[in-house]
């Protein structure tokens, strides 16, 4: 599922990776800031990758 989400673009599946680690101590409120932060990142290298 990782693999197909990140459709082979390892910055994405590192991006992933370091939000995971980096949202395990914040609130809710700050850890859903810093996924949209990272969705907007990982659509961004999407459609410079196209």
């Amino acid at each position: 599922m990782v693999e197909r989400a990140a459709s082979g673009n390892l910055d994405i599946l590192m991006l992933g990776r370091d939000l995971y680690h980096a949202t395990r101590g914040l609130t809710p409120h700050q850890a859903l800031d810093q996924a949209r932060f990272a969705l907007g990142v990982a659509l961004s290298a999407k459609a410079e990758q196209t």
